[in-house]
């Protein structure tokens, strides 16, 4: 689906479950990934799988998305430098 070729995409949770099921299809729709989670290792992994298949990951963070200051200081980062498109 060329039509997300190319989209930055922002996702968290992305070292198991849907999150990760979700960055791996992205990344082989061509998707710039942007990709978070508390497990860093879980994420590195996804991150692996994603890089072998031929997907591109442009940013991985390692955070809780539930501490509000930590998510603060990401949205004005992301509002700053960053156009999402998905």
């Amino acid at each position: 689906m060329k039509i997300l070729s190319e989209k930055k995409v922002f996702i968290t949770g992305a070292a198991s479950g849907i999150g990760r099921s979700t960055a791996i299809a992205m990344g082989k729709l061509g998707c710039r990934l942007f990709l978070t989670d508390i497990d860093d290792d879980g994420l590195k992994k996804t991150v692996n799988v994603i890089s072998d298949s031929g997907g591109k990951v442009c940013q991985v963070r390692a955070f809780d998305v539930g501490d509000h200051q930590v998510m603060l200081a990401i949205t004005r980062l992301m509002d700053k430098s960053l156009r999402r498109d998905v």
